[in-house]
């Protein structure tokens, strides 16, 4: 089950969810180099409090426990009819909680009537499954070369 967060103050509630995200970006990839877990706990905050209709911050749970969450964001100019997929997090190997948040994303894309999809990913495991996942929801994927995907509407 997900839900949108928008109280801040649940973002020190799962603290230690972010904390596990930044340590594993930390070891699995170069890109995310000089982002500390307190500036992504800001940007969750910021996501959070003042994101309004333009960013959204989601939670997934499994029995009343935060086991993964996704950032995600209206692109400003230039890039006008673009939604952007900051993050995207999951602690547990239950795809069906992940799912869902890439569905929400999908239909965040849709309320913003967004014509391109970016996300960025870790690896190449993790690019390939949102690019699968997309792709049954009518988004088609193409890598880019460094990890940063992009997609428009079939």
């Amino acid at each position: 089950m997900i839900h949108r967060i928008t109280n801040p103050l649940i973002i020190g509630q799962i603290a230690s969810l972010i904390q596990k995200f930044h340590s594993r970006i930390k070891e699995t990839s170069g890109m995310y180099d000089g982002i500390t877990y307190e500036s992504l706990y800001a940007y969750a905050t910021r996501v959070v409090q003042f994101g309004g209709d333009r960013g959204e911050f989601w939670l997934a749970m499994e029995d009343n426990v935060p086991v993964g969450f996704a950032i995600w964001r209206v692109l400003d100019l230039p890039h006008i009819g673009t939604v952007h997929c900051d993050a995207m997090y999951n602690d547990t190997r239950n795809q069906k909680s992940i799912k869902e948040l890439y569905d929400e994303f999908i239909s965040f894309g849709q309320r913003q009537r967004a014509l391109i999809y970016r996300y960025d990913a870790v690896n190449d495991k993790v690019g390939d499954y949102f690019k699968h996942v997309a792709s049954k929801l009518g988004i088609e994927f193409v890598d880019s070369g460094a990890k940063n995907y992009i997609g428009r509407k079939k």
